[in-house]
């Protein structure tokens, strides 16, 4: 677990490129949880290959499990309407 301060006010410091290019970009929590999960698992359209499977079926069903019980959430962000991408957490 980490704690990132994300505010000016806190020290960070965005160059002025980098925060243009982020306007590009919009953020959102547990609005696609599946398909943040499915990406993760490299099962989506434009995923990376992975040598092998991080996240296995039964795993995939626990996480969804956890997230409708409120234990487990998503993080996404999103160019236009399309998710560019994503982290799980519990």
């Amino acid at each position: 677990r980490a704690l990132v301060p994300l505010t000016e006010d806190a020290g960070l410091h965005v160059a002025r490129r980098l925060r243009r290019d982020l306007g590009h970009f919009r953020a959102s929590v547990d609005l696609a949880f599946g398909a943040v999960l499915e990406g993760c698992r490299g099962h989506l359209p434009g995923s990376p290959e992975r040598d092998g499977e991080w996240i296995s079926g039964e795993l995939a069903e626990i996480y969804l499990h956890l997230h409708q019980t409120g234990l487990a959430h998503s993080f996404e962000v999103w160019k236009g309407d399309e998710l560019a991408g994503g982290v799980l957490g519990l």
